[in-house]
């Protein structure tokens, strides 16, 4: 079971609220050390304007110290724990993704306005970047969540990481959980092929497509408790079959079970995984109103951990501990 010990939270210094950021470090991530990164996004000026309009490094300058003490006001919404400060210059994605190399973070969060401009409800440029770039999974923090998440859906396919999906949905799951809800939907292509597979090996006019449906299911039911075996106690844990659209199954389950966080994986892994985002992760994304942990695939180089990623980290001129208030 993945363990959270350090978490890069992508701070939005526009967002006073910060209802989900610390929604998730007093729930999800009560006993982890916090990284709180902001980053400082210098639009790209037009090549035949940069001779006369060339960011001075003293506004740069100007800027990042503007952010850091800021960024520090904004850590004491967090507690008193453990805290690294980073205020960065550059793209924000990309920079929040290094941010997490750097410190051999477990898991990044960001909140609806942690990539500044544009809405997680539309899966923009800066979010569908930090998707591909990120080396650990990647929390969408929507809204202002109220409490833990005790009720937790995962969506489950055949590809080589469901076991990993699956321990992290554990890994969420406080210790009081209600219900950790495995659910694996069969597409309507998949069934239609199905369907024909066994209508051809039926005898004579006897196919029944019902009966065929249930087998299906049956069989995707028993592969997916085995899936979540290790994730939850045997008294909250659930498997869910459907047929139909993978990504409106996976939302309307999350609506109607009333989940406080819905975890998916991007499907692919290494090169594959940082070339695209599945449609079904990316559609879920689109559509929710509530958190969202997004796993992604393993990666093809092992980030860094322990001692030698933090003493790393500790060396930037921009890194700050908040350990007292």
């Amino acid at each position: 079971m993945p363990t959270i010990s350090r978490v890069v939270i992508g701070i939005d210094l526009n967002d006073p609220a910060l209802n989900a950021e610390r929604w998730v470090a007093s729930y999800v991530s009560p006993d982890a050390e916090l990284v709180l990164v902001h980053v400082v996004e210098v639009p790209p000026t037009p090549a035949f304007l940069r001779r006369l309009y060339a960011p001075a490094p003293a506004l740069l300058d100007a800027a990042r110290l503007g952010g850091e003490t800021r960024l520090r006001a904004m850590s004491l919404a967090f507690g008193q724990r453990r805290i690294w400060l980073e205020t960065r210059i550059g793209d924000p994605a990309t920079e929040i993704a290094e941010v997490a190399r750097e410190y051999g973070a477990d898991l990044i969060v960001v909140g609806r306005h942690g990539l500044g401009v544009g809405s997680w409800g539309r899966i923009g440029r800066n979010s569908d970047r930090l998707l591909r770039q990120a080396p650990v999974p990647v929390l969408l923090a929507f809204g202002a969540p109220v409490g833990a998440p005790r009720r937790v859906l995962v969506a489950l396919d055949d590809g080589p990481d469901a076991g990993r999906i699956a321990e992290w949905a554990g890994a969420v799951l406080p210790a009081d959980a209600e219900r950790l809800t495995a659910i694996h939907v069969l597409s309507n292509a998949v069934l239609s092929h199905m369907l024909s597979m066994a209508a051809t090996r039926a005898p004579g006019d006897v196919f029944d497509d019902a009966r065929v449906r249930e087998e299906l299911r049956g069989e995707a039911l028993k592969w997916l408790d085995r899936l979540i075996d290790g994730s939850a106690s045997p008294e909250v844990r659930a498997s869910l079959v459907v047929f139909g659209d993978p990504a409106t199954e996976i939302l309307s389950a999350a609506e109607q079970g009333g989940a406080d966080l819905i975890v998916v994986g991007t499907r692919g892994a290494g090169r594959v995984r940082q070339a695209i985002m599945g449609s079904v992760a990316r559609d879920v994304l689109r559509g929710a109103t509530r958190p969202v942990l997004v796993v992604g695939g393993s990666e093809d180089t092992i980030v860094e951990s322990g001692a030698g990623a933090v003493g790393a980290a500790l060396s930037s001129r921009r890194a700050a501990a908040v350990t007292e208030r």
